[in-house]
């Protein structure tokens, strides 16, 4: 998910382009922001999170020539360097491997829920489901990263993984008043779930998408899997910890 780009390397800068897209990289006229890339002939101008200023990368045909970091505010360079680390730009980027067989499931449940909301409730909230559902689909055809779109990320990687599940072995996780915590996720959960039944009845989200939220069940055992140290007043036992704490 990083690249990195030295000085003096051999980089098709047509490659570079299809990578910074697949990345999350937002194609615009001029960078001015984190998450945004320009090319001007063989100048590459990307504005990567890993860095506070954005990075300007010069090549010679399929050679990178030079690399500096330049000011968003008047274009000038600020400093050389003689490599830089390329980020994703999002939390969430598709692999091309991933692409099809996700927009293909997306077909398929829409499909699916566009004929159950015009069976059961004005077919104009099924038009409006089927014409924003395309929508995502045209983006996602054409390698468009959009606000929201990790939102589908289920549809092309059904297997999650948290934060948590990328901390070192020895590393101690501590839940200070585990018991609110619980408690606190219990009612948002709780929330989330009347809010997305209302949004699939108004044609807003399709039903996988609701697999996007992690449930206090799943996010117990996760944590039940580390180091972790449950502090709280109350005596009552904790959903986090292990059955034989």
């Amino acid at each position: 998910g990083c690249q990195k780009i030295q000085v003096g390397q051999i980089l098709e800068p047509t490659n570079l382009r299809l990578d910074l897209v697949q990345f999350g990289y937002e194609f615009v006229e001029q960078v001015e922001k984190t998450g945004e890339f320009s090319v001007r002939g063989g100048i590459f101008d990307i504005f990567s999170p890993y860095y506070d200023n954005p990075l300007r990368i010069e090549f010679f045909d399929d050679e990178v020539d030079s690399i500096r970091f330049f000011s968003t505010e008047n274009q000038c360079s600020v400093e050389k360097i003689k490599e830089a680390m390329i980020v994703p730009a999002r939390e969430f980027f598709l692999l091309t491997e991933n692409r099809n067989v996700g927009m293909q499931h997306i077909r398929e449940q829409l499909q699916e829920q566009w004929a159950i909301l015009a069976k059961k409730r004005d077919k104009s909230m099924a038009e409006y489901l089927r014409q924003k559902v395309e929508e995502v689909l045209h983006k996602l055809e054409q390698g468009i990263s959009f606000a929201g779109m990790e939102q589908y990320q289920t549809f092309f990687y059904p297997e999650s993984t948290s934060l948590l599940q990328y901390l070192p072995g020895q590393c101690l996780v501590i839940l200070d008043e585990a018991n609110r915590i619980e408690e606190a996720q219990y009612y948002l959960e709780k929330e989330n779930k009347k809010t997305f039944s209302e949004l699939l009845l108004k044609g807003h989200v399709l039903p996988e998408q609701e697999q996007y939220f992690y449930q206090l069940n799943e996010l117990a055992e996760i944590i039940r899997d580390t180091r972790h140290l449950c502090l709280s007043l109350l005596p009552k036992k904790s959903v986090f910890q292990k059955n034989d704490t």
